[in-house]
């Protein structure tokens, strides 16, 4: 049988992944006025808000009318999984657990993933759902070491903030704390490597697409500035993170469909910052295709249409994401893309923000760019210090 996909605003890479399978039909969930071009072909479905899922639903209601198709609609991100999910659960249409609405909002909710893995659970470290000041500054007194607050729903490293408890309510009195009304969570800092781990799951059994080192700015707002694929780190390590994974994932009831959960490793082994059902964004998912052949995307579209989770193929290539600061670059845009995509191995080289809105980056939304590269283990290094050194020659 063939399958009608609706899928809200895609990327290019996923309309790429289902073109190569011919029983798959793919609609765009698009607003009037989007460029058409990049949709190659396709008929969009027009709506004015694509994350509005009774608008979504009524038009796909009203269009819907192939006898001979299974409809579903997916998603990859955090808001759109959740739109997914109730215009397939409005519809009557489902695959076997994909996309539960209870299942999307425990993940969503930092306190409540803690929470149905037990306070015991030594993936966890000490943690409270919090939503005033007085309650953050009772928990890291008790804690007496340094903690970290955060909002309880994801934030792009936004609202990020590292407490010391000689020095908290002088910290949370200096600093906008608004937001905390919202829900936070407050927890015992963690130090050590950040890893992501790439997962897609079928009827509750989870196989790992491969384990990400995520580097940082650090301390306060731990910003995201690059990313390593697969993560050069011991089997023993390896086999941590996947099993740590695997078991937040059935923790939180997460089934079948793609994942992405985020883990720091201590001295006494993984521990949980974030779990989502969606797969991970800042071209994770492009550097799983680079490396395996096979993007996230295609995965899932290939378990989706036989049933089965599909092998996952091992490689000598690996893959990597720099995020540069281009604050007082001399050069053009243009300049600067052609200069990074001449040097070997880059494949990628995306412009985030108009030279007029890059300013200090506080946080995922306000980095300035990307560059995506790929090649052997032994080059990595060596392809990572000259995109660096292009970008500062450009200054």
């Amino acid at each position: 049988m063939r399958f009608t996909i609706y899928i809200p605003t895609p990327r290019g890479i996923v309309l790429e992944a289902a073109r190569r399978f011919g029983r798959l039909s793919v609609v765009p969930v698009i607003q009037p006025g989007q460029d058409l071009s990049e949709y190659g072909g396709l008929e969009p479905l027009f709506v004015q808000d694509p994350l509005d899922p009774v608008e979504v639903a009524r038009a796909v209601l009203a269009r819907d009318a192939d006898g001979d198709s299974r409809s579903i609609c997916l998603a990859f991100g955090d808001k759109s999984t959740e739109v997914a999910s109730l215009v397939n659960a409005a519809l009557g249409w489902d695959l076997p657990g994909y996309l539960d609405f209870v299942t999307l909002e425990t993940f969503r909710s930092k306190s409540k993933l803690r929470r149905v893995l037990g306070e015991g659970n030594p993936l966890n470290v000490p943690f409270a759902a919090v939503l005033r000041c007085d309650e953050v500054v009772r928990f890291v007194e008790k804690i007496g070491t340094q903690a970290i607050l955060k909002p309880a729903d994801g934030s792009g490293s936004r609202n990020i903030v590292t407490l010391d408890p000689g020095t908290v309510s002088a910290t949370l009195s200096a600093i906008d704390t608004s937001w905390m009304s919202q829900g936070a969570v407050v927890e015992q800092r963690v130090v050590g490597p950040e890893f992501s781990v790439e997962a897609l799951s079928w009827n509750g059994e989870h196989s790992i697409l491969g384990v990400t080192r995520k580097f940082t700015s650090g301390p306060p707002g731990f910003i995201e500035t690059g990313h390593e694929f697969p993560a050069d780190v011991s089997l023993e390590v390896r086999d941590a993170l996947e099993h740590a994974t695997k078991e937040i994932l059935s923790a939180a009831g997460h089934l079948s469909g793609l994942s992405h959960t985020e883990l720091i490793l201590d001295d006494a082994g993984p521990k949980l910052v974030e779990s989502h059902g969606r797969p991970g964004g800042d071209r994770i998912s492009d550097m799983v295709g680079l490396v395996r052949g096979r993007s996230s995307f295609e995965l899932w579209f290939d378990a989706m249409l036989t049933g089965r989770l599909p092998v996952v193929q091992e490689s000598g290539v690996t893959a990597g994401v720099e995020f540069l600061d281009l604050a007082g670059m001399k050069s053009t845009d243009e300049q600067w893309t052609d200069r990074m995509l001449s040097l070997p191995g880059v494949v990628e080289a995306s412009i985030l923000l108009p030279e007029a809105e890059r300013g200090e980056i506080v946080s995922s939304s306000t980095r300035h760019s990307l560059v995506v590269f790929c090649g052997s283990t032994d080059e990595r290094a060596r392809i990572r210090r000259a995109i660096n050194a292009a970008n500062l020659e450009l200054k």
